[in-house]
């Protein structure tokens, strides 16, 4: 005899959501956030990196150089995400701090923003900053560096 398993709302609302998505093919990326933000040109994002970096000032100071870079973000989860695409993130680099210690501020903030170090800097990846949170994401920059 077959098993069957239980669909508990509470637990699996989000999987009956998806399963709707999934069934709506057509729709999927236009309703789907995350698959907006996977699909993304790298065009767009550059922009949108441009545009949020703009907003910060002193972004090419003494202290902090803060620009777009392009990058590659793995997709998946688990211990070895197989897939790669082009991606857009906004590094921070600080002269007199580590990447470490900047990543660390950013984490404890009041809005805690997790980015990934490289080369002794902090990389925030656009494809995993909702486009409504920019504004957010540039006053947690302006605090986090006290500028």
């Amino acid at each position: 005899m077959a098993s069957k398993r239980v669909l508990v709302v509470d637990d699996d609302v989000k999987t009956v959501e998806l399963v709707k998505l999934y069934l709506n093919r057509d729709g999927m990326s236009e309703n789907h956030l995350v698959m907006k933000l996977m699909q993304l040109p790298v065009s767009e994002m550059k922009q949108r990196a441009e545009s949020i970096i703009s907003k910060i000032p002193g972004s090419e100071s003494d202290v902090f150089l803060i620009q777009s870079e392009e990058t590659e973000v793995q997709i998946g989860s688990g211990a070895m995400p197989l897939e790669k695409i082009a991606s857009i993130a906004i590094s921070i680099k600080s002269r007199d701090h580590k990447a470490e210690d900047l990543a660390r501020e950013f984490r404890n903030g009041s809005l805690p923003i997790i980015g990934y170090i490289r080369d002794d800097k902090i990389f925030f990846d656009l494809r995993t900053i909702f486009p409504k949170d920019d504004a957010e994401f540039v006053e947690t920059v302006k605090v986090v560096l006290g500028i």
